[in-house]
């Protein structure tokens, strides 16, 4: 599950008008834009493991218009790039 998903469950924050998710939390030393939960949907929380796992190459999928700027764009990291079809 992507971690972009809690974006969308800002907490202690107050829309604009009622059915408006997207918010700006302030925090003490920056602040960012989010999407509240919606109204009347509360979260069900419990603790979990999480897993971070190491970027090992990057792939480059062949016939796409961006193909060869994202080639070259790729190609400077240090990274092993790949072409893939799918």
């Amino acid at each position: 599950m992507c971690a972009g998903v809690w974006w969308e469950d800002v907490r202690d924050v107050h829309a604009l008008a009622p059915g408006i998710r997207h918010v700006r939390r302030q925090m003490p030393g920056f602040d960012y834009e989010a999407r509240r939960a919606p109204d009347g949907v509360d979260g069900q929380y419990r603790q979990a493991f999480f897993a971070s796992f190491p970027i090992h190459r990057l792939a480059v999928v062949k016939g796409s218009p961006k193909t060869t700027a994202s080639k070259a764009a790729a190609q400077n990291s240090t990274l092993p790039v790949v072409e893939v079809t799918e």
